[in-house]
């Protein structure tokens, strides 16, 4: 089904998405839960857990070291029930995201890890309101998207639906220009790196062509 953009704001407790890496490998994408009032829980990927803006989940936070964390800067996305396009929330999940964003004051760190204790399993744990339920392994979006299923949805199909930046109460800064930029220089120097690595390797095989003759 195609849909339009959410016109109205998701409710506390929604599942909200948006790509990594400057969109450029669209199976990469980050995670949180919408606390309502423009605020979505997350795990960063420094550990910490903290409430943030909606442009800061969409754009990723001013001094955020972690380079996995350069995010599109274009939509944001809710999860939605496949059929019928409406957001689908929680309020058990709603309370655990906004439990774990107050404890220590904001600050709490967690051991992060990229494909196990990652955004996608701290969203997951915020929805069954007990992450000793969950499984271990790698967490992948396909995983977290079972969850939803299963807790929000009675096990339906889910799809996800783009929020418009101008919805009324849910506003939020959408940037491209800037993370694109950051993210093609990240992309220049791992392709840098990657031709220098050639290179270096064809020299070695004709310094050693060189010596056979």
């Amino acid at each position: 089904m195609s849909w339009t953009e959410l016109q109205t704001a998701p409710p506390p407790g929604t599942p909200l998405k948006c790509a990594l890496a400057g969109g450029l490998v669209p199976p990469l994408v980050h995670t949180g839960v919408y606390l309502g009032r423009c605020r979505v829980a997350e795990l960063r990927g420094d550990g910490l857990v903290l409430a943030v803006t909606l442009s800061d989940f969409l754009n990723g936070a001013s001094g955020e070291w972690n380079p996995a964390a350069i995010r599109t800067g274009f939509r944001i996305h809710a999860a939605c029930d496949a059929e019928t396009g409406t957001p689908l929330a929680s309020d058990t999940a709603a309370a655990k995201a906004r439990e774990l964003t107050l404890a220590r004051r904001g600050r709490l760190c967690l051991e992060y890890d990229l494909l196990g204790w990652n955004c996608h399993r701290f969203t997951a744990g915020c929805l069954a309101g007990d992450f000793g339920s969950l499984d271990g392994g790698t967490w992948m979006l396909d995983r977290l998207e079972a969850v939803i299923s299963k807790c929000l949805n009675r096990g339906r199909p889910i799809g996800w639906r783009a929020v418009s930046p101008a919805t009324p109460g849910f506003r939020y800064a959408a940037t491209p220009g800037k993370h694109l930029q950051r993210a093609g220089l990240v992309a220049g120097v791992l392709g840098g790196l990657a031709a220098l690595g050639i290179g270096i390797r064809h020299g070695l095989d004709d310094a050693g062509n060189d010596r056979k003759g």
